[in-house]
């Protein structure tokens, strides 16, 4: 995933922000107008900039869109992906030996679903992998638990189904299935590692049982959302 890696600068008190992506180009935007210019040309946008506890807040699909990157937002985790026109996701992200890079990549693919969500109120994020994969986790949201699975560059839901209520399940998962016994959750049978927000905005959490089956929970600050996939096995 590819968001801004370019320059920022901040001109006039934060009055004005510019933006300028690897081709050179810029995009020069003021607190309060709805007029931004691109390499001196003037485009309107539908919201203007505004200045926030010092913080200069921009549209960030206008932004995005007119740097020429691709602008994607995800229902399941309420999450917004800004990668470059031509982005694709290298497999060989989720295949290397860097069992934590290969994670944290994984969690960085929007999730696709072609079926109708039972619910798109989730209140935090928590993912469960299989010990030593990355292809494949779960996503707790507090409400639901999401299947997906990495394949062929995308991240596709394969079903759901409610924390506390098996009979309500959706996609490929059966309602009332048993997890011992369903295929679907195979992988899952086995040990699992937990990683997990917690509730301060600044730190994660992760669980897992070590060699002699004792239970370990390992805090960890966060600056960014990847920051919550820890080193384990």
């Amino acid at each position: 995933m590819s968001v801004f890696r370019d320059t920022l600068q901040l001109e006039s008190f934060f009055k004005e922000v510019t933006l300028q992506n690897k081709n050179g180009e810029y995009l020069k935007i003021t607190v309060g107008s709805k007029v931004a210019y691109k390499g001196g040309q003037k485009i309107q946008m539908d919201q203007a900039a505004k200045n926030q506890d010092g913080r200069v807040l921009v549209p960030i699909r206008f932004v995005s869109e007119a740097l020429g990157y691709h602008v994607d937002y995800e229902t399941l985790r309420k999450m917004v992906f800004v990668n470059s026109g031509s982005y694709i996701f290298d497999m060989k992200q989720i295949t290397q030996e860097d069992l934590q890079a290969a994670r944290k990549a994984a969690i960085s693919v929007p999730i696709k679903f072609d079926f109708q969500p039972l619910d798109l109120s989730g209140v935090y994020h928590e993912y469960s992998f299989p010990v030593g994969r990355a292809d494949v986790y779960i996503l707790l949201d507090g409400r639901n638990e999401t299947l997906v699975e990495i394949k062929d560059g995308k991240a596709t839901a394969i079903g759901q189904f409610a924390d506390d209520d098996r009979s309500k399940t959706s996609g490929d998962i059966p309602p009332n299935f048993i997890f011992d016994t369903d295929p679907l959750f195979e992988s899952y049978r086995n040990s699992n590692v937990l990683f997990m927000e917690n509730r301060d905005g600044g730190s994660a959490k992760a669980i897992y049982d070590d060699e002699n089956g004792k239970r370990v929970e390992l805090n960890t600050k966060v600056k960014i959302y990847s920051d919550i996939i820890q080193k384990l096995p």
